[in-house]
């Protein structure tokens, strides 16, 4: 929490309202009870309970953010958080959003090296393994997995890969559903 107090402060929000910094102990006043008290590092119940405030009504967020030296965009997100979720949104422990844990571990990797040396397709590596396919492709790719050269990639529409074969001329025929001449 922002310390916009000094050592010992009183600061009215408007005529009703007042806060109170005391012990480093932060007190809400309406007239002259208190309603709600915190810890100055308390940064939850702080945010749940000025947007409280402003919800129901006993004080604009302009006068929070003026008093308290807290931005505009973040009384307004915080009371979106209160209106959408209730006050326990502002307890709960946010959910990771970032990067997943290892699914390449260092087992997971040995395995799938031998699977491929075996001439395994990286599908069946994948399901056996219980990994995603892409997964294993990217770790493939980046040179986390070894895959001997010959070890072919997922078949196309379950027919196998396409086989490459070369006349003396230096044409290339793909023999596949559809057959193309390519010249080298």
């Amino acid at each position: 929490m922002i310390n916009y107090f000094s050592k010992s402060e009183y600061s009215l929000v408007n005529s009703n309202l007042s806060v109170e910094l005391m012990q480093n102990v932060v007190k809400y006043f309406y007239r002259e009870v208190v309603i709600f008290q915190h810890h100055i590092d308390d940064n939850r119940s702080f945010k749940m309970f000025t947007s409280q405030l402003c919800v129901i009504g006993l004080c604009r967020q302009v006068e929070i953010c003026r008093v308290l030296g807290i931005s505009k965009s973040s009384m307004i997100r915080n009371v979106k958080k209160l209106k959408k979720n209730g006050p326990s949104a502002f307890y709960q422990i946010p959910k990771r959003t970032g990067r997943g844990g290892t699914v390449i571990t260092e087992e997971v990797q040995k395995k799938a090296e031998e699977f491929l040396l075996h001439g395994w397709t990286q599908q069946m590596v994948a399901e056996k393994l219980d990994i995603n396919v892409s997964t294993l492709a990217k770790a493939i790719q980046q040179g986390r997995i070894y895959a001997h050269p010959k070890a072919s990639r997922k078949p196309k529409n379950g027919r196998g890969s396409r086989e490459i074969s070369t006349n003396l001329i230096g044409n290339a025929n793909y023999i596949g559903k559809h057959t193309r001449k390519i010249f080298i």
